[in-house]
């Protein structure tokens, strides 16, 4: 790909395996927080461009699916800063 760096499939997964933003309480139910998700998938984008010799200002495109539009908002926060 030459000069160009493709990056996919990137989660909030951790390297410990755990998700981050996801909690799992004592009956089994999941509540996810969109906004550590969203930080923490942008930390790893963040450390897979570094391993390469880029950051997040060499970035052209992204493309986001979220699988819930209600978590726009929280989202759309905290790519924005």
């Amino acid at each position: 790909a030459g000069d160009l760096l493709f990056v996919s499939g990137t989660s909030s997964r951790l390297p410990d395996n755990r998700i981050a933003g996801a909690e799992v309480d004592a009956m089994g139910t999941t509540t996810l927080d969109i906004r550590v998700q969203t930080r923490a998938v942008i930390e790893n984008i963040r450390d897979i461009l570094a391993s390469a010799g880029a950051g997040l200002a060499d970035v052209v495109e992204i493309s986001t699916f979220l699988v819930n539009m209600n978590d726009f908002g929280g989202y759309n926060q905290v790519y924005g800063e």
